[in-house]
This record gives structure tokens, C-alpha cells and sequence, in this order.
């Protein structure tokens, strides 16, 4: 039975509203109660079947909008009330008494949080009372109290949320996934024993999970309930979708979507609403649809239609950062990723614990790659037991700057089931060994290329070939690391920028810390060819030819040299450049026999603005081609140069002219300037003495042997240039001497011209 006692107007205000009377079987005191607010309404909730009926609830409360409901085992008022007021019960005798901004204190209840549970202490505990949220059908659920007991505190966290009470304990969970239970001490607010272990108990979210409702509502609104229930609507859905006509499928399809993804079903998700457009074209453009497709894509690990599919005219359909950051998260984009994703960890553990599962670890390794070191503890926080974010956990480590336990925790990882985990896990490992100087550089690099393919991740993969092409260069393993770039950017054209940069660098590298110098011919060779296009302008790219022409010329390739030099001529800018790279390349084609091509190109290259030094030396250059072709005043240019290249060139070109004369006049001046006055010869001036020799034996000049062979047969180092000598130098053959003697001297004559051959100058410098 209900006593109205007075009536609360907005701006009137009466201390005691209506009364409830009880039987006589019933008692006030022993009656659990909660009262709170939910939207406009007051809601007061008593855990026992009161005799209080809707018109006479409505006679009482004067308010045609009251509404009392009936539940086996609980009574629940919902009365309109207006802003800024708040209800009081007090319990009278045989009576309760409904107050208007009741003054009475109340007794707080101070939560204790733990992993797995929320301890709610209350010295008068209630029956717990469960009752579905009129906006959204999801469970609230209402501990009552005896006393004056209330939980004002706002709490909240994955699935759950705390309204604040003016009696009791009141708690808006996303699912029945949560269990509000009583216990000795109070109240406990833990997951459900059947299903899925969820991350309550930890510390709260900052985001307020009344707030995101409305909004999950009218936009994504994934449900939360057990797989098994899950199935079971959507096979429900199914037929639905089915049953519905063509064009009025777009309610069905939604429910059927939200389903799927709540199930972590994003390919079959998609194609839900991408099979929608068949029967219903004008959906296409529908802000729900394009929402749950971009979240769909993301599921799918399509991050470039998930960010397309997005309604970016509809902010109100969701808060996009966290699937924003999901999506740029796959696109490698990490720094964009994580600050989008620290704003929206509150946001990702609310979602259903199955999409959850997937979306957590891209988010954690983003944030940790992106520096939001915070963020990502918060969500290692939230989500303890989570054993798919092991990985995130130890590059956590590492960027915090412990690499030994960072180390410990990836070699734990290397054995696990996961084969992403424990490919990307070894990798860390092996990278981490060598930053702590257990391994060296060049078995870093042999154990990273064995376990490359542990892992074909896209991203994952380009950044170990980077990092192994890094370790080579360490290791002065030049020609391989940069052939491995080349390969990265066959494999991996979308990272062609990033490659090209890397490939810039170690070039420059190379070229700066001399290491090109130090490599073999044949090294420095296809160092140089496979990468033409990373020879910068200027003296350090002449530089870098000097020694491609260098090592060619040395290995007898000018048929190679001429074509690379060709190439680099093209691209060449300025007179002196040309002019210089002109000449190098007519050493080449001199070399290689081609006089033609050689004067080509000091003719294509021709300036008049160039340094004196590079004049003389083309001079000299175009004489020696002259004198090859036959042209004697170029012979004798070179003869009186006093240049050692163009003296050694004079004297091959004169004994194969016969000319002997020429020969010994350019040998004399060559010896002038080679050989020291005193002291042994080495292999290169014991040459041109004997050289010399030969052409005076040519010419039968007899007096020059005598000079030679009293000046030089002494220094000459024991071996074949000095029976060689001795053997020319030595007197001709007179009457009266025997004939073994005869014949032995012959025979070393024949000798002596078999093995002779000009001897060249010292390597030129092009």
C-alpha cells in the first residue's frame, strides 16, 4: 500500500515524497535497497516482492509517468525526477520512506582492487539484483543494502562501470560476462565462471564506459556474450538475413555483421555487408554499414580500405582512433599509430573479448614502436594474463632500456608455439646479442641470414634485410651487403624510398671511411658497377672512378671500363668533369688496342676552361695515340716529355718499330728518373735496365752494354732479370773459343729473347 505525504515540482521541494507500507509478514529492516539515478529517471530497487501497484504508484507519486516493475524476487520503481535532485529510503517500522534531496549521511564503500576482482566492503550486504538497461538491454547489476551503505565512487574498466548509488552498489556491465556476487565482506565483482577470462580488478580506465554506450549503440554496438551464445545468434541472424526482402536487408545484415565481429570474424564480416550492395545498392553510402566495413578491413588486415571505408562526415558513429590507429598500425606507420592508440586504450578493452584478442597485440607493438611506452604499460596492466602480448612485453623492455631482461624474455619466446612470435623473437634476440657485444658483427650478420625466412612478415622481413645489409657493412662485407639491398628492393618495391636511403648511406660509408680502397679488385669492381647510380658529383665521385679505372686496367677488362665510363660521361655535369672522365676513359680504349674510340673521346670531352695539369695531361694522351698510329713527331713528343708513363710508352712503341735508336733514347731517360743511384734494384728498375740492355743489343751498340753491365750487374737482385742481363750484356763470341762454351752462350741468347717483353710503367693514375 503507497500514502502519498507530498509532491516534489522542479523548483518545490518536500522532505518526504510518498510512503510504502508492508504487510505485517514483511519487515523494512530486513529488506535489501539501492536507489540511483539512470538518465532522467530515479530508480529504486528492493529485494523483495512489495504489494505496490502501478496506479497507485503513480496516485502516490503524482506522476503519470511512474512505472513500477515486478521481478521473481525483487521490486523496482522508476520514478521521473528532476535534474539536480537526488532520493533518500529510510526504513520506518512496517514503512518505507521515500525522501526528496534527503539530507541523511550515508556510509561509503571503499572499493579494494586486485587482479581478477573488485572487493566492494558492506557491513549490511543485500541480495544482488539484476535488471537490463532500458537504452541498451545490457545487464545493470544492483547490490542492495540494509543500512545507508553506498558506492559513490565512479569506477570503470573493460566491460564494466560503476553508476554512482545513493543506495547500494550499482554496476553497468557491457555483457553477462560479469557476476556482482555477496559475500561475507560485501560485495564481489568478478567475471563469470563460464566465460572468458576478462581483465577486471586492475586499475581504472580513465575513459568513462557510460559515456561510450550511447555512442557503441547507435554505431558499431559489437554485442558481449559467451561464443556459445554468440553462435547462437548468429545462426539466428542468418535466417533472418535470408528471410528479409532484397531491399529492406540492411537492419538484418548490421545485426549479422556486429555478430561476426564480435566473434573476430572479419573476412565473413565483409562479406555480409559487401553481398548487401547486390540486393540493395542505395546501402552503399550508409554511415553504419561503411563503419562496421572499415572495422571489418581492419579484422581482415586490409588497412588501406579500412581507412577509405571509414564515414569520415559521421564522427558520431564511433570514436575512430582506435581502429584509425589499428589501420595505420598495418600499414607500418607506427608513430601515426601510437598516437592515435594512446588515446583510445579504454576504447580497445572494451571491445568483445574475441576482436580484443586480435587487436591487442598490433596495438601494444605499435605503441611500444612508436614510443607511447606509457600507454602500452597501461594495457599490459589491464590485460595480465594475456599471453599474445609476450612479444610487445619484451620490445617493451628493450625500449625501456633493459636489454638484459629484455634478452632473457625474448629467448623464453623462441621456443613457444607461435611461429610469428618466436621468428620475430629470434631476430631481437640475435640484433640485442650484438648490441651487448656478445656476438661480433660477421656472426650476427651469418645467424641473422639463416633465420631471415623464420618469419615472412612484409614489414618484418624488409627491416631484418636492413638490418642484416647493416651488420655486413660492419663487417667489411661491402659487396654483400649492398647486393642484399639490391634484392630488398626487388622483393619489396613498396619500400624502395627506405631502401634507396639505406643504400645511399652505406655507399657513402664506404666511400668515406676508405673502405673501397681496401677491398680486392674484383670487389670494389661490382661494388662500383651494380651501383652506378650512388656515385655522387664532384671529387668524390672522380675519386670513385680513379679506382673502378684502377682495378680494371689491372685486372686487363678495358672492354668493361669502357662502357661504365661512357655511362658516367652522360650523367656527368661541367666541363672539367667531362674533361677529366673523357681522358680516363681514352686510357681505357688505348689499352684495350681501340686508338679510334680512345681519340673519341678526347674529342667528345674537349674543353677550353680546364686546369693546365689536365690540359698537358690529354696532350699527352692524344701524342700517344698519334705516336701508335704512326706519327713520328708524337714519338718524339713523348720521348722528351720526361713523363715515366710517357717514356715507357715511347719505348714500347720504338722497339716495335725497330726503331732502336728511339728506344734506348727513352729508356736512358726513363732509367734517369726510376732508378736511385745507389743501392740494389727491385723487381720494377731491374726491368728497365734489362730492357735497356736489349734495345742497345739491338742496335749493336757495344759500348752501352760495356756501360751497362759495369753499372748495374752488381745491383741487380739474384734471379731470372739477372741471367737475363748477364746473358745480353756479355762480350760476343770470339775466335779460339770452345765449343760447349759456344753453344751454352747461344742457347742462353735464345733464351734471353723468349722471355724478353717490354717492360710497362707503374700503374697510371686515370
Amino acid at each position: 500500500m503507497l500514502v502519498a505525504t507530498g509532491f516534489a515540482h522542479a523548483r518545490t521541494v518536500q522532505p518526504v515524497w510518498f510512503r510504502i507500507l508492508l504487510p505485517a509478514d514483511q519487515s523494512p529492516a530486513t529488506i535489501g535497497r539501492a536507489a540511483f539515478r539512470l538518465g532522467p529517471d530515479a530508480v529504486l530497487v528492493f529485494a523483495a516482492k512489495l504489494p505496490v501497484g502501478r496506479s497507485a504508484l503513480r496516485q502516490a507519486a503524482k506522476s503519470p509517468d511512474a512505472e513500477v516493475i515486478h521481478l521473481p524476487d525483487a521490486t523496482v520503481l522508476r520514478l521521473p525526477l528532476a535534474r539536480g535532485q537526488r532520493i533518500g529510503i529510510e526504513a520506518g517500522k512496517r514503512s518505507f520512506r521515500i525522501l526528496i534531496d534527503a539530507s541523511a549521511r550515508t556510509a561509503l564503500i571503499a572499493p579494494s582492487i586486485s587482479h581478477g576482482q573488485i572487493g566492494l566492503p558492506a557491513t549490511a550486504a543485500g541480495p544482488t539484483i539484476v535488471l537490463a538497461n532500458p537504452r541498451t538491454g545490457t545487464p545493470i547489476l544492483v547490490g542492495t543494502v540494509t543500512d545507508r551503505g553506498a558506492l559513490r565512487r565512479r569506477l570503470q574498466g573493460p566491460g564494466y562501470a560503476v553508476i554512482p548509488a545513493w543506495r547500494g552498489v550499482v554496476v553497468a556491465a557491457a555483457s553477462d560476462e560479469l557476476r556482482l556476487v555477496r559475500g561475507q565482506a560485501g560485495f564481489v565483482l568478478r567475471a563469470a565462471a563460464s566465460a572468458p577470462p576478462l581483465p577486471i580488478g586492475t586499475p581504472p580506465v580513465p575513459a568513462s564506459l557510460l559515456d561510450s554506450v550511447p555512442a557503441a549503440t547507435g554505431g558499431l554496438g559489437l554485442p558481449r556474450a559467451t561464443v556459445v551464445a554468440l553462435r547462437r545468434r548468429m545462426e539466428s541472424a542468418q535466417r533472418r538475413l535470408a528471410a528479409a526482402p532484397p531491399l529492406d536487408r540492411l537492419a538484418a545484415a548490421l545485426r549479422l555483421a556486429r555478430i561476426l565481429l564480435a566473434l573476430g570474424l572479419g573476412p565473413e564480416a565483409h562479406g555480409v555487408l559487401t553481398d548487401l550492395l547486390r540486393h540493395d545498392p542505395a546501402a552503399i553510402d550508409d554511415p553504419h554499414r561503411r563503419a562496421l566495413l572499415a572495422v571489418a578491413d581492419v579484422l581482415s588486415f586490409r588497412p588501406v580500405a579500412a581507412l577509405a571505408a571509414w564515414p569520415k562526415d559521421q564522427p558520431t558513429i564511433d570514436r575512430t582512433d582506435l581502429w584509425r590507429g589499428l589501420a595505420e598500425a598495418e600499414r607500418g606507420k607506427t608513430n601515426r599509430a601510437a598516437r592515435l592508440l594512446s588515446r583510445a586504450v579504454s576504447r580497445l578493452l572494451d571491445q568483445p573479448p574475441l576482436p580484443r584478442a586480435q587487436i591487442a597485440p598490433l596495438a601494444a607493438e605499435a605503441l611500444v614502436a612508436g614510443g607511447r611506452l606509457a600507454a602500452a604499460q597501461s594495457l599490459f596492466a589491464a590485460l595480465p594474463h594475456e599471453r599474445r602480448l609476450a612479444l610487445a612485453r619484451a620490445e617493451a623492455l628493450q625500449a625501456a632500456q633493459h636489454p638484459r631482461a629484455a634478452l632473457a624474455a625474448f629467448d623464453v619466446l623462441i621456443h613457444g608455439p607461435d611461429q610469428r612470435t618466436a621468428g620475430i623473437a629470434r631476430s631481437r634476440s640475435i640484433l640485442l646479442r650484438y648490441r651487448l657485444h656478445q656476438i661480433g658483427a660477421h656472426d650476427a650478420a651469418a645467424s641473422l641470414a639463416r633465420h631471415i625466412y623464420d618469419w615472412r612478415g612484409t614489414r618484418h622481413e624488409l627491416d631484418m634485410r636492413i638490418a642484416l645489409a647493416r651488420l655486413r657493412a660492419k663487417a667489411a662485407e661491402w659487396p654483400r651487403a649492398l647486393m642484399g639491398l639490391r634484392r630488398a628492393e626487388r622483393l619489396f618495391p613498396a619500400g624502395r624510398s627506405r631502401i634507396q636511403h639505406v643504400r645511399r648511406a652505406l655507399f657513402g660509408e664506404l666511400v668515406t671511411t676508405g673502405a673501397l680502397d681496401r677491398l680486392e679488385p674484383l670487389a670494389a669492381i661490382a661494388v662500383i658497377q651494380n651501383d652506378t647510380g650512388l656515385i655522387p658529383q664532384g671529387s668524390a665521385g672522380s675519386a670513385i672512378l680513379r679506382i673502378l679505372s684502377r682495378h680494371l686496367v689491372a685486372l686487363d677488362l678495358p672492354d668493361t671500363a669502357a662502357p661504365v665510363m661512357r655511362q658516367l660521361i652522360a650523367r656527368a655535369s661541367g666541363d672539367a668533369n667531362r674533361a677529366r672522365l673523357g681522358l680516363a676513359l681514352a686510357r681505357i680504349e688505348i689499352d684495350a688496342g681501340h686508338l679510334k674510340q680512345a681519340q673519341t673521346a678526347l674529342d667528345s670531352t674537349n674543353a677550353s676552361d680546364i686546369d693546365p695539369k689536365l690540359v698537358a695531361a690529354r696532350r699527352l694522351v692524344a701524342d700517344e695515340i698519334a705516336a701508335r698510329q704512326g706519327g713520328s713527331a708524337s714519338l718524339a713528343f713523348l720521348v722528351k716529355s720526361g713523363n715515366p708513363r710517357a717514356l715507357a710508352l715511347s719505348a714500347r712503341i720504338a722497339a716495335a718499330r725497330h726503331d732502336w735508336k728511339a728506344a734506348q733514347a727513352a729508356l736512358r731517360r726513363l732509367a734517369a728518373i726510376e732508378i736511385p743511384p745507389a743501392g740494389p734494384l727491385d723487381t720494377h728498375t731491374s726491368r728497365i735496365v734489362t730492357q735497356w740492355a736489349s734495345a742497345a743489343s739491338q742496335a749493336g751498340d757495344a759500348r752501352t752494354l760495356a756501360r751497362l753491365r759495369a753499372a748495374y750487374q752488381s745491383r741487380l737482385p739474384p734471379g731470372r732479370d739477372a741471367a737475363l742481363f748477364d746473358t745480353i750484356t756479355a762480350p760476343p763470341l770470339v775466335r779460339g773459343i770452345a765449343l760447349s762454351a759456344a753453344l751454352h752462350q747461344i742457347a742462353a741468347i735464345e733464351r734471353a729473347g723468349a722471355a724478353l717483353a717490354p717492360v710497362p710503367a707503374k700503374p697510371p693514375k686515370h
